[in-house]
């Protein structure tokens, strides 16, 4: 199952306190900026990196963990999690490059384990749906990258057999090819959670629906994933994409006043208040607005 649900007492923003529960699928979290999407990713991904190299040998079923912060003199609660099985491992994308260019070695934009995840060589034994997917990245980006461990780099290497640094790669490219590496290499087994901060960005629309059937498709195998997304595109897309026995949950923060609150559904246009629905409406009473007062 993995993470099954949080509750944070006394961390900002969520100073008056917030909980929510997911799925074991796919989790979107939409949200104005400053409602605390990232900050929520972040203390996710911090508890599922200790669960995975700290505790599963203590906690090897269900149960709830509380986090304290240490002060001078006590310890502050902040937040609660509960999780249910073992999480093998935990892996964040950052919504800026992965992967930064240098002439010494190639450094790791991640937080903690990435960078061993990212440079482990590809493994040979792959079920069919992480085949499928791999290929499926492969096809889209016409090659896969490669971590050369003696000169510490990274390069893309196209399937007519030509090959150049990472850093000369479309951003949108480097993006799913990083996620490709990560199939590959077989970082992203069964029980391990996956968070993407802003997946959308450098990349074009046309491959939003691509991206979105690949992430359901590391659901079903397994893979617990927390996505944060300014795209209505996006979005959209994991709610038409997906099978009807695949278990996606969207969530949306949003203030009251100065307290954060959540709203959640499956559906992702039931979903309230949704600006990433609202805008497009707005724009298109614009654009009939506009129009309108052209032809009079």
């Amino acid at each position: 199952m993995g993470i099954k649900s949080v509750e944070v007492t006394d961390l900002p923003p969520f100073q008056a306190g917030f909980s929510l529960e997911f799925c074991e699928g796919v989790n979107v979290l939409i949200g104005e900026n400053a409602v605390g999407k990232t900050r929520l990713t972040h203390f996710l991904e911090d508890f599922a990196y200790n669960i995975c190299n700290d505790v599963n040998d203590v906690f090897e079923e269900s149960s709830t963990i509380k986090v304290s912060l240490e002060g001078d003199s006590t310890n502050k609660l902040i937040g609660a999690f509960e999780f249910e099985g073992k999480i093998s491992n935990s892996l964040y994308i950052p919504e800026t490059q992965v992967v930064i260019p240098n002439d010494a070695g190639d450094l790791i934009f991640s937080l903690r384990g990435n960078e061993i995840s990212i440079k482990k060589p590809p493994i040979t034994i792959l079920t069919a749906l992480e085949l499928s997917l791999s290929e499926k990245i492969s096809k889209i980006i016409n090659g896969k990258i490669e971590f050369n461990a003696e000169e510490q780099k990274f390069y893309m290497v196209k399937t007519d057999g030509t090959y150049f640094r990472l850093s000369e790669e479309a951003s949108g490219y480097r993006k799913l090819g990083v996620l490709g590496l990560l199939v590959a290499n077989g970082s992203l087994q069964p029980n391990t959670v996956l968070f993407w901060d802003e997946p959308e960005n450098n990349l074009n629309p046309a491959l939003m629906s691509d991206l979105a059937d690949i992430l359901l498709g590391l659901s079903r195998n397994g893979v617990q994933i927390f996505i944060s997304t300014h795209s209505e595109i996006l979005a959209s897309y994991f709610a038409v994409n997906r099978e009807q026995e695949e278990e996606v949950q969207f969530t949306v923060l949003y203030k009251d006043g100065d307290i954060i609150k959540s709203n959640t559904d499956s559906r992702f246009d039931l979903l309230r208040p949704n600006a990433l629905l609202k805008e497009p409406v707005k724009l298109y009473e614009k654009q009939l607005e506009r129009g309108f007062g052209n032809v009079l």
